[in-house]
């Protein structure tokens, strides 16, 4: 059995120079972290560059889904 959740991509900058991608969960489920996973971009990533990614993973990423232990051992 597996869950999902709206996920929602935004900017975040641990240094100033360089811009990172974190991922928002929309809904509460079990065994998520509260905090966003952050996605670290290439050396030299502009900001629009960054804005562009998350504006294009925003319009065709729906849910992250998690799955169980369980189920993902026996979907592999």
């Amino acid at each position: 059995m597996s869950q999902k959740t709206r996920i929602k991509f935004t900017i975040g900058e641990l240094d100033p120079a360089q811009p990172n991608l974190q991922m928002w969960f929309q809904d509460s489920v079990d065994g998520l972290p509260d905090n966003p996973p952050v996605f670290e971009l290439p050396p030299g990533t502009s900001m629009e560059q960054a804005e562009e990614i998350a504006k294009f993973l925003n319009k065709t990423l729906i849910s992250f889904r998690l799955f169980s232990g369980e189920s993902f051992a026996q979907s592999r």
